[in-house]
């Protein structure tokens, strides 16, 4: 999950998971919890039966390849949870490290517009060449759902 700093991406996975004993959270800005991740593939090992939170996750840039091996090893959806501030850096490695295409975002785009959840805004060029490389604005059309994020 990328968004903005203080946006409340912590406190909705720390909400969701509140009651959860199958759950650790670890803050890459916390220096103990960092220290936990000096061998990460054993860590990882120890504790394949939680889902693991890493919040800052762009602060610690060279675990993307760590848990690509690690999720190509031991499949479980949800496994992982990845909090991070968006930076155009995070966004290319996150990508490229754990294969997240543009095709199966846009697909969750579409749904979510199919749904009514989000409306996508294309960009407003008079060149259309240039509204190519332009991205679309995405609006949350779910109050409800936009104030619990």
């Amino acid at each position: 999950m990328l968004g903005p700093r203080q946006c409340g991406k912590s406190t909705l996975v720390k909400m969701l998971y509140q009651n959860s004993n199958a759950y650790l959270y670890l803050d890459l800005q916390n220096l103990d919890d960092l220290n936990k991740l000096r061998e990460p593939m054993l860590f990882f090992q120890a504790n394949q039966d939680v889902t693991i939170c890493l919040d800052e996750i762009q602060l610690v840039p060279e675990l993307f390849s760590v848990l690509r091996s690690e999720i190509d090893r031991h499949r479980r959806p949800g496994r992982f949870i990845l909090l991070g501030s968006a930076s155009q850096d995070l966004i290319q490695k996150t990508s490229e490290s754990l294969s997240v295409t543009y095709q199966t975002i846009r697909r969750y785009i579409d749904l979510m517009e199919q749904t009514f959840i989000i409306r996508s805004l294309p960009p407003f060029e008079k060149n259309i060449k240039k509204r190519l490389v332009k991205s679309p604005k995405i609006f949350v059309r779910d109050s409800g759902l936009l104030h619990r994020l």
